[in-house]
């Protein structure tokens, strides 16, 4: 299941209210949350709850706002321009085993 966010506290709520997800891509220049904020308050939540998707950060700025990415949390950060068949292999190497992330031709 997909689902996307425009408001990144709402997504924060439901990734916290529902630990199913696997994977988190997240924008590092939202309004009102920055994306290694909503990062760090989800590795928070994560702790008090046992669950732990693992957040990929995107980014259109400097070097510097990948490394803050990493420094939160994120077990991936990528800038922009962004190849989808470069996110796809990734994506397959942090899940070598799962049959939701084979890249179609």
């Amino acid at each position: 299941m997909i689902e996307c966010f425009t408001d990144p506290r709402a997504g924060l709520a439901r990734c916290v209210d529902d630990p199913a997800f696997d994977l988190l891509i997240v924008n590092g220049n939202m309004p009102g949350l920055t994306g290694p904020e909503l990062i760090t308050e989800l590795r928070t939540a994560q702790a008090r709850a046992g669950s732990e998707p693992l957040p990929i950060m995107i980014n259109s700025a400097s070097e510097l706002s990948l490394l803050d990415g990493l420094r939160a949390g994120a077990d991936l950060a990528l800038g922009v321009p962004l190849d989808p068949l470069d996110l796809a292999f990734r994506v397959r190497a942090l899940f070598p085993n799962a049959p939701w992330v084979t890249p179609q031709r």
